[in-house]
C-alpha cells in the first residue's frame, strides 16, 4: 500500500492524491485532470508521488472511456519522460517494469485507433516516454503539433 504523506508532488505533501485519484474515477473532468497533471508532472517536473501514481495510471489506461484512457497515457508518458531527474523514487523503471508494459500495450492499441491529430501526438510522445526515449518525446510532441515534421495518423 502507497504511503501517501510520506511521497511529494508539486506543492509539497502527496497526501491529497489518493482523493484526487477517486475524484477523477468518478467524475471525469478536465480541470480534476489538471490539477493530476499540475501535481505530479508540473511544467515537466517528476515527484515521488509522480511514480506511486503509475499503477493507478496504468489501470485507468484500460478504461472504456477512450477520454479517460488517453488522460492516463498522456499523463503517464509524461512522468516516465522525467524518469531521469533527481526525484527522490529510485529506479523507477525497474520498480514500475509491469505497470510501464501495461501502459506500453496500451498506447500500442490506442495508437491504432485514433482519429484526432492531438491524440495521436500525445499517444506517440507517451510511447517514446515509455520507451525511455525521453528527450525525444518532448521534441516529437512539439515539432508535430507545430507541423514542423508530418506524421500520418491511421484514422484521420
Amino acid at each position: 500500500m502507497t504511503d501517501w504523506p510520506q511521497l511529494s508532488h508539486a506543492y509539497g505533501s502527496a497526501e491529497d492524491i489518493p482523493t484526487l485519484l477517486a475524484r477523477i474515477a468518478s467524475e471525469p473532468e478536465s480541470e480534476l485532470w489538471n490539477d493530476l497533471w499540475s501535481a505530479l508532472c508540473h511544467q515537466g517536473s517528476v515527484y515521488s508521488a509522480s511514480f506511486a501514481a503509475l499503477p493507478w495510471l496504468a489501470d485507468m489506461a484500460e478504461s472504456e472511456d477512450r477520454g479517460q484512457a488517453v488522460n492516463a497515457l498522456s499523463l503517464a508518458g509524461a512522468i516516465m519522460a522525467g524518469a531521469e531527474q533527481p526525484h527522490g523514487a529510485g529506479d523507477v523503471r525497474t520498480q514500475h517494469s509491469a505497470e510501464i508494459a501495461t501502459l506500453l500495450a496500451s498506447v500500442n492499441r490506442r495508437l491504432r485507433t485514433a482519429t484526432d491529430r492531438t491524440e495521436y501526438i500525445d499517444l506517440l510522445a507517451s510511447m517514446l516516454g515509455f520507451e525511455g526515449v525521453v528527450g525525444w518525446s518532448e521534441d516529437l510532441a512539439w515539432g508535430l503539433g507545430n507541423e514542423e515534421y508530418e506524421v500520418s495518423c491511421p484514422g484521420c
